[in-house]
């Protein structure tokens, strides 16, 4: 019967493994750093145009304060037929996970 002789390691081999197992961590830490700042920097709201009247400080509107006359809409326009069509209700079989009755065949007559 043979004996195994346990077989040395090189220190150095073990140095090499701690090395880039560091470098691993430390890119990883690195990556994720980047990716929060990109993260961060993408839920700033973008720089506009100031709304002076949704600030803090503006004054209330009045309730008999009404919009430009040019995006008032009109009370006696008729809509036209496209119009109509499109604000008209979605109608037909409603969408469902079970199947209707009768809609799978009879597995109990099979083949004969």
């Amino acid at each position: 019967m043979a004996t195994r002789r346990k077989q040395t390691r090189d220190p150095s081999d073990r140095k090499l493994g701690v090395a880039l197992l560091s470098a691993g961590a430390a890119a990883i830490g690195l990556g994720a750093t980047l990716a929060a700042l990109l993260i961060r920097r993408r839920e700033r709201p973008a720089k506009g145009h100031p709304a002076p009247d949704l600030a803090p400080d503006a004054p209330a509107p009045s309730a008999d304060a009404r919009a430009p006359e040019h995006f008032r809409p009109d009370p006696t326009a008729v809509p036209t037929a496209e119009e109509r069509e499109a604000l008209r209700p979605a109608t037909g079989p409603a969408p469902t996970l079970a199947a209707d009755r009768g809609s799978v065949p009879n597995e109990t007559q099979g083949a004969a």
